[in-house]
């Protein structure tokens, strides 16, 4: 008995170091997403995309820099250098090719290398820069290794495990000791044979410095970089041991607990027994019985009142939190939906979108028709809006013609593709009441972080972005990033 518990505490604790590799993993992805995401979004500035690279220069550093990042640049299709932020005369900088990605037509990201001004540990995201659908230049940005040591020293696992990061060739890019000593180096033999052919699992093995290991790891799906933890075999023997020694305590008390448990019970039978004495007298006497209160009868209808009452509150929840006609969360739930979408967003970086879209043509139903019609009009305009979206994602429905959507993990391109399919979506035509109706949407778009960190300031700018869609004529989408000075300034 003692061994096998032993080998489930075993088992357990390395399907634990397991799960803790993905969100490791995941989160390394998130990062890497993120600085593709800012790449981009600097890609498509005008002064950029023009070739004024000394108003690029101004636009770039608005606001200041992102702490991860170490250094820009920007280079033509032969690898020529146009601009340079880690080099004062960036005309005649002579370019490291491990700065510069091949010619990539999607974001591409290099292998670990010391870079920028401090010639610290990088690796380097270029991204595509087009005008009018024409590859003209690459822009590369260095992300400071740093940013993912940061992620696994967050872990919470013991001091001594080792946990490092090595991109999809074997490379080390960050680990928990010695980084200066062993950057770049390929990690382990034992890791690098056991990534070769999958994409998790475990190793044994000793590190690089020599220390034995039992490891496990996984790879990120996105960047393909492998996420390690190595757990010292005496540590794994320390705490194997001790798991096994509390489990076999809290079997000792479990085993007392259920001792006494049976002894109360039967204590509370033989009560419960004497008791029946007196309303069965006074039965026999003719008389009215006052029956006490009996032990296992009376916990039982407790507990069933108190299911009951729990199923009344869920209910009572439900109704506070969706609209009763279409069964969407309600504004209160949507608002408080995308206040925990944002705390996820300020620990991962990731991005979100929110969505305002109100009706066009709905009223023009609603009075010729009767309201009954507009109801049934509101319910199948909710039911195309959630098979258009994702599970993860929310729709609501904020009162009258108004709804809303939460997206998650979607930037700014990405919310207006959806914004789009709704878009068509909501104006194919309707079958209501035996005739056929047409209504339309107007649409308002807002990313984090692009358009606001906070929930009102999104929620805000998601809804002077519909109104501009309705000022311009209806059956649109318009993006807040879009806005100019003059609508942005507009209060609707």
């Amino acid at each position: 008995m003692y061994w096998h518990n032993y080998t489930l505490e075993r088992r357990s604790l390395v399907q634990g170091t397991i799960s803790t590799t993905r969100h490791l993993a995941q989160l390394v992805d998130a990062k890497l997403q993120t600085a593709v995401a800012v790449l981009e979004a600097l890609a498509v500035l005008p002064s950029l995309r023009s070739g004024n690279l000394d108003n690029f220069l101004l636009d770039s550093i608005h606001g200041g820099p992102p702490e991860w990042l170490a250094g820009l640049a920007v280079t033509d299709l032969k690898g020529r250098v146009l601009y340079d932020s880690t080099h004062r005369n960036y005309e005649w900088a002579s370019w490291d090719r491990k700065y510069y990605v091949d010619v990539p037509t999607v974001p591409k990201i290099s292998e670990p290398y010391l870079g920028g001004f401090a010639q610290e540990p990088v690796v380097a995201v270029t991204v595509p820069v087009e005008v009018r659908g024409e590859h003209v230049l690459n822009l590369t940005g260095l992300v400071r290794v740093q940013e993912f040591t940061k992620l696994h020293l967050a872990l919470p696992v013991p001091d001594s495990w080792l946990v490092s990061i090595v991109d999809e060739h074997g490379h080390i890019i960050s680990r928990t000791t010695n980084l200066p000593q062993y950057f770049r180096m390929p990690g382990n033999a034992s890791l690098l044979s056991a990534m070769g052919g999958s994409d998790e699992g475990l190793f044994n093995g000793a590190t690089v410095d020599g220390r034995r290991v039992l490891g496990v790891f996984s790879r990120a799906a996105s960047s393909r970089w492998v996420v390690a933890i190595g757990i010292p075999a005496e540590d794994l023997a320390t705490e194997l041991r001790l798991r096994l020694v509390l489990s076999s305590i809290a079997l000792l008390l479990a085993t007392a607990v259920a001792v006494v448990a049976v002894w109360v019970v039967a204590r509370k039978i033989a009560l419960t027994v004497r008791e029946l004495r007196t309303p069965a007298l006074a039965l026999g006497r003719g008389e009215t019985p006052a029956l006490p209160q009996f032990y296992f009868k009376e916990a039982e209808e407790v507990g069933s009142e108190l299911l009951r009452a729990a199923d009344l509150l869920q209910s009572a929840q439900h109704r506070a939190n969706h609209d009763a006609l279409t069964g969407l969360p309600n504004r209160v739930l949507f608002k408080h939906l995308t206040d925990q979408q944002l705390a996820v967003a300020q620990r991962t970086n990731a991005p979100f979108s929110v969505l305002f879209i109100d009706l066009d043509g709905f009223k023009k139903v609603n009075d010729s028709l009767g309201h009954q019609a507009g109801d049934e009009l509101l319910i199948q305009v909710a039911q195309r809006m959630r098979t258009q979206t994702r599970a993860a994602d929310a729709v609501s429905r904020h009162g009258g013609d108004e709804f809303a959507v939460l997206l998650f993990g979607a930037g700014s391109d990405d919310g207006v593709q959806v914004a789009e399919g709704l878009l068509d979506a909501i104006s194919f035509p309707y079958r209501i009441s035996g005739q056929s109706c047409l209504v339309s949407a107007s649409i308002g778009v807002a990313t984090y972080p692009l358009d606001g960190i906070t929930t009102e300031a999104l929620l805000q700018k998601a809804d002077t972005a519909m109104y501009v869609a309705k000022a311009r004529g209806k059956h649109r989408v318009v993006a807040a990033s879009k806005l100019s000075l003059d609508e942005n300034k507009k209060t609707f």
